[in-house]
C-alpha cells in the first residue's frame, strides 16, 4: 500500500484530518489517523459546503455520498426580519456556472460529511483511523518523526514520514511545537440551534434554503437542512448573552411569537480569527482549525481547512511542493480569506443606521444588476480568484 519508508500520520478525524488521509490513500500511501475521542464529533458543527470543497470531494470520489446527505442551495436571500418582513435580495448561485461545475451550496451538518470520510477511508484500507487514540508527542528526527500514541490499550511509538497536525482549535501538536498564533481583526460568540422540521415558510412569508435574516438583535442565518432547520445567531456577551440563548427568545425573533417550534441542539461558542505564523517545522505541519481559526461565515473555517487537507495530500508525495503548499495557503487565507470573512462579518452586522442604510442599498440594487450579483455569490463562495 504504502509508497513511502514511514506511513503518514494525522492527529485528528475531522473533516480535514479524513480529506487530507483519503486523499493520500488514494495516490497509494499508508496513513494512519489517531482521534482522540472514542467516536467521531456528532454535535453541531458546520453546515455549508461551497463549490471549491464540492469539486474536491468529487475528486476524491465521495460527492454523491454527501450530496445525498444534504440539500442543495441554489441562491441566497437577505431579509429585512422587523415587523414587517422584506426581501432584499435573492442572488442566484447559478450565475457561477461558467467558473465552476457545481454553482451551488451545500446543507450537510459536519458530522455527515465526517460518516461519509471515514467510510471512505476505512474502504480503502481498514484500520486506518483509530479511536480512542491521541498523539501524545513527537520527535522531528530530520528523515522520520517518531511520534508517541497513548490509547488503543497501551502507549506506542510509531515512525511516520510526516506528522499532519489536523487536531483543531486547541491543537495539542500546535502546543507541543510552540507555534506562535497572530490574532487577527474579527472575534465573536454565536449561537446555533436547530428546529426538526424542515419548514418551507417563516413568518407567513415564502423564505429560501439560505436566508440571512437582519433582525432587532443582529443577524441570524436561516439554513434548511435535509431533514430539519439550522439557524445561527450572534450573540453579545455583554449586552445579549442571556436572553438570545434562552430557546423563547430565539424563537419569537426568528419564528414568530406564536410558532411553538423547540429548538434543539443548542451550543454557544466564540471564535477569534487567527493564523499561526507558520504551518511547518520540519516534517511536522498544521492544517485546518490547528493553523487558522475563521469567523463562521458561510462555512469558511470548515471549507478552508478540507482544502488545505486536499491540497496537502498532492503536495506531500513531491516533499519540494511542501514548503510551496504552506506558503501559499497561508498567504491565501492572511490575505484573502480571513479579510473576506471580516468584510462580511461587518457587512452582516453593520452598526449604525448610515451603515445599515448602506447595506440596504446595496442589497436592493444586486437585484438589478446581474454583473454585481455574481460578483457577490463568487466572494460569497471561496470562487472570487476566478473572476
Amino acid at each position: 500500500m504504502t509508497t513511502d519508508r514511514y506511513p503518514i500520520v494525522v492527529a485528528g478525524a475531522g473533516p480535514v484530518g479524513l480529506a487530507l488521509a483519503l486523499g493520500l490513500l488514494r495516490q497509494g500511501f499508508a496513513v494512519l489517523v489517531f482521534e482522540r475521542r472514542t467516536r467521531l464529533a456528532t454535535d453541531p458543527r458546520a453546515t455549508t459546503i461551497q463549490p471549491p470543497v464540492l469539486e474536491a470531494l468529487a475528486d476524491l470520489g465521495v460527492l454523491g455520498a454527501v450530496d445525498a446527505r444534504g440539500r442543495r442551495v441554489t441562491s441566497l436571500q437577505y431579509w429585512d426580519w422587523g415587523s414587517e418582513r422584506e426581501l432584499l435580495a435573492n442572488v442566484p448561485l447559478n450565475a457561477m456556472r461558467d467558473v465552476s461545475a457545481y454553482p451551488w451550496r451545500l446543507h450537510c451538518t459536519q458530522p455527515d460529511l465526517c460518516a461519509v470520510l471515514h467510510e471512505a477511508v476505512e474502504r480503502e484500507l481498514p484500520g486506518t483511523v483509530q479511536l480512542g487514540s491521541r498523539v501524545s508527542g513527537f520527535i522531528d528526527r530530520g528523515d522520520y518523526v517518531e511520534v508517541q500514541v497513548e490509547g488503543g490499550g497501551r502507549p506506542r511509538t510509531v515512525r511516520a514520514s510526516w506528522l499532519c497536525g489536523a487536531d483543531g482549535a486547541q491543537s495539542a501538536v500546535r502546543k507541543r511545537l510552540d507555534t506562535p498564533v497572530r490574532q487577527l481583526a474579527g472575534v465573536d460568540t454565536f449561537l446555533t440551534c436547530e428546529v426538526a422540521t424542515p419548514m418551507h415558510q417563516l413568518r407567513g412569508v415564502e423564505i429560501g434554503d439560505a436566508a440571512f435574516l437582519f433582525t432587532a438583535l443582529g443577524p441570524a442565518l436561516f439554513m434548511r437542512m435535509a431533514d430539519c432547520v439550522r439557524v445561527l445567531m450572534l450573540v453579545d456577551p455583554e449586552e445579549g448573552t442571556a436572553s438570545t440563548r434562552d430557546p423563547e427568545a430565539v424563537a419569537r425573533i426568528v419564528f414568530g411569537a406564536d410558532s411553538g417550534v423547540e429548538l434543539r441542539n443548542r451550543a454557544v461558542y466564540t471564535v477569534q480569527q487567527q493564523v499561526a505564523t507558520t504551518w511547518r517545522q520540519g516534517r511536522v505541519l498544521l492544517l485546518g482549525d490547528a493553523a487558522h481559526a475563521t469567523l463562521p461565515v458561510s462555512g469558511t473555517a470548515m471549507n478552508t481547512g478540507i482544502l488545505d487537507g486536499f491540497l496537502l495530500a498532492q503536495a506531500l508525495p513531491h516533499e519540494a511542493r511542501v514548503e510551496q503548499w504552506e506558503r501559499e495557503r497561508r498567504t491565501e487565507l492572511e490575505g484573502r480569506v480571513d479579510a473576506n470573512a471580516l468584510a462580511a462579518h461587518r457587512f452582516l452586522t453593520a452598526d449604525g443606521w448610515i451603515a445599515r442604510k448602506n447595506r440596504r442599498d446595496y442589497l436592493t440594487a444586486l437585484g438589478r444588476n446581474p454583473t454585481a450579483a455574481r460578483a457577490h455569490a463568487l466572494r460569497a463562495s471561496l470562487l472570487e480568484d476566478r473572476t
